[in-house]
């Protein structure tokens, strides 16, 4: 009976360690490695029209922080 509780325990331990390895993994070989901003993405991504730009540009500076 001891025996089986310790196999339980080393398996809980090792597969969270497994789990631990996995997400580190993914978040290394598969996250952004760039970051899009909301504020990059209006700017650069959108095609605005002048007056679009404009607009932004007074609501930026209105609810600047």
């Amino acid at each position: 009976m001891k025996n089986t509780k310790f196999q339980i325990a080393i398996a809980v331990v090792l597969a969270a360690f497994a789990g631990c390895l996995g997400a580190l993994g993914a978040e290394r070989w598969l996250g952004s490695k760039e970051p899009v901003g909301l504020h990059d993405f209006v700017h650069e991504r959108l095609n605005l029209t002048a007056d679009q730009e404009e607009e932004l540009d007074l609501l930026e500076e209105r609810y600047a922080i």
